[in-house]
């Protein structure tokens, strides 16, 4: 003799659902946006972003040789991405917001702070 579903039990396997996709998805709102940058053809693709703190931006590098993305001021940089590897920073109140590659300093990108 097998037990049956109460009402309450049903209810709320019902309702569990809906709500671990609403918590995730306020999650996901609370850590901002991801603003995506390509390292490519020896440039950071876009050149400029606009970001509020607490977005992140994400370096991809697609080209042969290594980059950095690394502020103007050295406040902040990424290790040597080589082809296929990222970096993502969490853009915070006051940063800098002009970058350059380590290894290329003709290489550069803004960061337009908003917010």
């Amino acid at each position: 003799m097998s037990a049956a579903p109460t009402r309450r039990g049903v209810l709320g396997a019902a309702l569990a659902l809906p709500l671990a996709w609403i918590g995730a998805r306020a999650a996901r709102a609370a850590a901002g946006t991801l603003h995506e940058v390509e390292i490519s053809g020896m440039a950071f693709v876009p050149p400029e972003i606009a970001a509020a703190p607490g977005d992140r931006v994400r370096w991809t590098n697609r080209d042969l040789v290594p980059h950095t993305a690394t502020a103007t001021d050295q406040s902040w940089t990424s290790p040597p991405l080589k082809k296929g590897d990222s970096y993502t920073l969490e853009v915070t109140k006051g940063m800098t917001g002009t970058y350059k590659c380590r290894f290329h300093p003709s290489m550069t990108g803004t960061i337009k702070l908003s917010g």
